[in-house]
């Protein structure tokens, strides 16, 4: 009898991701339940405590540190969820399309996910504030342009 690791072994099944997450939804719930309690015990350490306890300052900084970390991670799996949402989107769309006008399949990659969510960002903050960043790139652009065109005699 050799061990086996079922998380790397075939005979297990593969891995889904939206079962995955759906499965382990409840855990959401822990996470901010303790970012809550991460905040409370750093605003603890404001009160009087600090005044006493030497080590404060030090606990106080691991405590910031841990609740910036955790605000991270959860953009970032919102982000993910945002993206692997989109590719979701495409692929049926384009399964659509291949069904109803006999396309041939395309298979869209990340960049077009990311298109997709940007666009919608923007429709949801409105056509008519342009964002800073979205300028320069502009600009940016504009000025590697013009130094391609070639010069006149």
């Amino acid at each position: 009898m050799r061990p086996r690791d079922p998380r790397f072994d075939e005979t297990s099944g593969s891995y889904d991701v939206d079962g995955f997450t759906k499965a382990y939804a409840f855990l959401e719930e822990y996470r901010t339940e303790e970012l809550e309690k991460l905040k409370e015990a750093k605003q603890k350490l404001n009160t009087k405590k600090r005044r006493k306890d030497p080590d404060a300052a030090r606990k106080e900084e691991e405590l910031t540190k841990e609740i910036k970390c955790r605000i991270q991670q959860d953009k970032q799996r919102k982000h993910l969820g945002e993206l692997r949402a989109a590719e979701l989107s495409l692929k049926s769309k384009e399964r659509e399309k291949v069904k109803t006008t006999g396309k041939v399949p395309f298979f869209h990659g990340r960049k077009e996910a990311r298109k997709l969510i940007a666009q919608s960002k923007k429709e949801k903050k409105g056509s008519s504030t342009r964002d800073k960043a979205e300028e320069r790139r502009e600009q940016k652009r504009a000025a590697k342009e013009k130094k391609l065109l070639p010069t006149r005699r």
